[in-house]
């Protein structure tokens, strides 16, 4: 069986193991009263890129995502969120948890599944940036793995800590729990937080992992984050720092091939304002250093109105600077359908 289908098999048996009067439920109003709800959205793009190595114009289906959601009680939560569009071939998952807490009688949250790990604040597929996808630390320290994560709420503060199975493993270790992490986040006024992350091994990231040996890495590299998110009223802000805690060794990274390891980090400032309930624009400049096989520098603007309610029309603009000298720009209009 396929790992989505297998992932599909197990949030259908848990829901179902839950509440057998799911399976009669069949209206909208019924599997709301059974706690079930869906969420998801359709993204076509139209897209120019214009640069030295490429010159391409290009309409896609840029994204199909379907989430599921169940909440037997208060303090149960099983999702799972299914990726249909992106060029895949098949159904991917790309989220699928069983949580469990979050309640007066139990106020830790357990969390075991495929989830995002949250560095940089990061922490889901669904990201508030105008400019999500672009920011150079989010390239870098994105990862989403199996994971067993403990989560706790103390009002001004949330704090959580997890392991995970990484994917990418130690050249002649077990294939084990290898990557631990931990995040804090400080919210001193309505609308502001204050972030802190770290994770044991950065070679687990989704763009990094694929530049690792195939054979197994010489050796982990930790990584942290520090972060500031302003959120409240017309104006959005997110300030953001990313960084190895030292040098990968030579054979693991060595982009730049000057014989020595990468030692990867990268920062962004992204803003963006409401100008009316509709109509909102946005900016971003972001920045690396030792991240040879992407953008050293990059900026950003959008601009995005709400036609109606679920339906976004976007236009954006992103300009690269890469190491070698090279520059590229990318023009790119959005069509979103969420729900």
């Amino acid at each position: 069986m396929k790992q989505g289908g297998a992932y599909l098999v197990a949030v259908v048996f848990v829901a179902v193991a839950f509440s057998p009067g799911l399976c009669s439920a069949f209206t909208t109003e019924g599997l709301e009263e059974v706690g079930v709800s869906f969420t998801g959205y359709f993204e076509l793009l139209l897209e120019h890129v214009d640069g030295e190595a490429a010159d391409a114009t290009d309409i896609k289906l840029e994204a199909a995502k379907f989430g599921f959601s169940y909440t037997p009680v208060d303090w149960v939560l099983v999702y799972a969120l299914f990726d249909f569009g992106s060029g895949v071939s098949e159904v991917n998952v790309n989220e699928g948890y069983l949580s469990i807490g979050g309640s007066e009688a139990l106020p830790v949250v357990i969390t075991a599944g495929r989830n995002y790990v949250p560095m940089g604040g990061y922490a889901s597929e669904f990201c508030d940036d105008p400019l999500c996808t672009a920011p150079l630390t989010k390239v870098l320290s994105e990862t989403r793995e199996e994971l067993l994560q403990v989560a706790y709420d103390f009002g001004v503060a949330q704090v959580k800590a997890g392991v995970a199975n990484g994917q990418v493993d130690e050249v002649g270790s077990d294939d084990n729990l290898n990557l631990y992490y931990g995040n804090v986040e400080v919210t001193p006024m309505e609308g502001l937080t204050l972030g802190a992350s770290y994770t044991s091994d950065l070679s687990n990231s989704l763009e990094l992992r694929d530049l690792m040996p195939e054979d197994g890495i010489v050796d982990q590299t930790a990584a942290y984050s520090l972060y500031v998110i302003y959120d409240s009223g017309p104006i959005y802000g997110r300030l953001g720092y990313v960084a190895a805690t030292d040098s990968f060794a030579a054979a693991d990274l060595d982009a730049n091939g000057d014989g020595t390891g990468d030692e990867p980090s990268a920062w962004a400032v992204t803003v963006a304002y409401a100008v009316t309930p509709e109509v909102s624009v946005g900016g971003m400049y972001s920045t690396s250093d030792d991240m040879a096989n992407f953008a050293e520098d990059r900026y950003g603007a959008v601009v995005s109105y709400s036609v109606y309610e679920g339906i976004t029309l976007l236009g954006e603009y992103i300009h690269d600077e890469f190491y070698d000298g090279t520059d590229q720009d990318t023009y790119q209009g959005r069509m979103k359908i969420s729900f």
